[in-house]
């Protein structure tokens, strides 16, 4: 029970910084994208997602209870953005839209959100007889790749807005990144209705809102993976989170890192090089930032820490991220075992919460930094988001060792 109420409150603390990240509004347009309930509504919900993403099909069921709860107050569009790392993404995209062609998007959606595993060709063809599409002009449509310019157009519109990984929503253009569940949008749409009144009120018709909602939003979001890093220095406290390296070497990488965000794990392998590389001349910090849409990751970042009371933060820190697609209770406490903790003590000191205080620390922190997202990095205080490749590391930590 205490584990359950610990993870509950923590939560609530994570659910907050990630709606925190959607204050800022952006042009996020509708056009010619499939779209779902009224034009004149208060609230346009624009989804940038990626048909083998797992969170947008968590995101899906969520999004449809919203619309049924609010038939007449919001709109749902879907845009394209499949990403480089599903390679079946791309021809799932143009089957959808392909599908839309013959009025027939929302269901071959559900389909592919059903059969993740399941976007070959074959499969798409069989989903496009399932729903009685016309064979010959869909598989034209495929063989031709008529919609992959639309997709392309929808991919470089949305990261040119922010919408680097999936899901990303728009709510009358604030950013949210992630999933978020049925309360948080809900509360997110409660407070758009309310402003939509005032508007409304002052003489804005409903026709116009969205217009004059996104009036004065941004246009451009700041790039992911820039050529250019930050400039600024930040100040970044290490404080007494884990570290590997000595604590007076030169230069520090603080990492924000979640134990079940798939970049996180991506980059443990340039981390380890650099660690090679650079000796005695290289500290590696980690804070926790675990989000709202990972389910485990808070359980997880407890258990790394209790792990480090008996010594062994870094190895659990390991083993948390290879096996970060089976993370669950069981799954944590045989890594725990088989490090050799003492588990009476391990179990103990995760039920009583006694690290939520560091944890919940660095989340604030992290917010403070602006870190929106996991892995972000600060070397020697300059930001650095992503799983990046190496060079981008080595070229910040020359540049600090060379000061």
């Amino acid at each position: 029970m205490k584990r359950a109420f610990v993870r509950a409150a923590l939560l609530a603390v994570v659910g907050w910084a990630a709606q925190a990240r959607g204050g800022e509004r952006y042009k996020a347009t509708v056009g010619h994208a499939p779209a779902r309930g009224p034009a004149d509504a208060k609230v346009t919900i624009v989804v940038f997602a990626d048909y083998q993403c797992p969170f947008c099909a968590k995101l899906l069921p969520v999004l449809e209870q919203l619309l049924a709860e609010h038939r007449r107050e919001v709109r749902l569009a879907w845009r394209q953005r499949p990403l480089d790392m599903h390679p079946d993404a791309i021809l799932a995209a143009e089957a959808a839209l392909a599908a839309r062609e013959q009025g027939k998007f929302w269901e071959m959606q559900a389909l592919l959100y059903a059969h993740q595993d399941a976007l070959a060709r074959p499969d798409l063809e069989k989903y496009g007889q399932t729903l009685g599409l016309d064979r010959k002009r869909f598989a034209a449509a495929l063989d031709g790749h008529k919609f992959v310019r639309e997709i392309e157009k929808d991919s470089e519109a949305g990261v040119r807005i922010g919408a680097y990984g999936t899901p990303t929503l728009f709510v009358n253009g604030r950013l949210v990144r992630g999933f978020l569940d049925h309360d948080a949008l809900r509360d997110m749409i409660a407070e758009e209705i309310t402003e939509a009144d005032a508007l409304m009120r002052k003489g804005t018709s409903r026709a116009g809102l969205y217009e004059r909602i996104l009036s004065g939003a941004r246009s451009e979001a700041p790039r992911e993976g820039a050529s250019e890093p930050d400039p600024t220095v930040y100040q970044v406290e290490v404080g007494d989170a884990p570290t590997r390296g000595p604590a007076a070497a030169p230069v520090t990488i603080v990492e924000f890192g979640d134990f079940q965000c798939p970049f996180c794990a991506r980059v443990e392998p340039t981390l380890t090089e650099l660690r090679r590389l650079y000796g005695k001349k290289l500290r590696i910090v980690w804070k926790d930032s675990p989000m709202g849409f990972h389910p485990q990751a808070l359980l997880a970042a407890e258990a790394a820490r209790v792990a480090g009371d008996q010594g062994k933060f870094w190895p659990m820190h390991d083993r948390l991220l290879a096996l970060q697609e089976e993370l669950g209770l069981t799954t944590i406490e045989k890594a725990a075992a088989s490090l050799g903790l003492d588990m009476a003590r391990f179990r103990k000191t995760l039920d009583e919460g006694r690290h939520r205080p560091h944890i919940e620390r660095d989340v604030e922190s992290g917010q403070k930094l602006g870190v929106e997202g996991t892995p972000t990095f600060f070397i020697n205080g300059r930001k650095l988001m992503g799983a990046l490749p190496i060079e981008r590391f080595r070229e910040l930590i020359d540049q600090a060792l060379g000061r």
